[in-house]
């Protein structure tokens, strides 16, 4: 799979961002499943259904303060980073807030990272040894 407006030489950096998006999803999950998860706050927290808004809340301070804009990579804005207000950083931190199952959807699915998408890229490579990604 080829994306137009991505070249060769960006390709690492934005599996570097997609990698790094995974693991801030994965980190922050497993660190708000101490509040949230703590038999006091529970049942309030649920009742209020304040637990989406505080890891979105989380996740958005943490994008801020590590400027970090997944979209701003993968559309290879100079710097990576588009800024606090932009649609980037809030939806990054809205994939984070997400939880580590989506971001590793956004890999497997959406962007066909798959065990099955790599298989059929690789048996599509083998049958055509003519052309070469050199």
């Amino acid at each position: 799979m080829t994306v137009p407006w991505l070249q060769p030489e960006q390709y690492e950096a934005v599996l570097a961002a997609l990698a790094l998006l995974v693991i801030l999803a994965m980190l922050l999950e497993r660190a708000l499943a101490v509040i949230f998860e703590w038999s006091v706050l529970r049942d309030w927290l649920k009742e209020k259904r304040l637990r989406v808004p505080i890891a979105l809340v989380a996740s958005y301070v943490i994008c801020v303060w590590g400027e970090f804009d997944v979209f701003s990579v993968v559309f290879a804005k100079a710097g990576g980073y588009s800024g606090a207000f932009s649609f980037g950083t809030f939806a990054t931190a809205a994939v984070i807030a997400g939880g580590s199952k989506g971001a590793i959807l956004l890999f497997q699915g959406v962007l066909g990272f798959g065990r099955e998408a790599v298989k059929a890229r690789i048996a599509a490579k083998s049958s055509n040894p003519a052309k070469t990604d050199e």
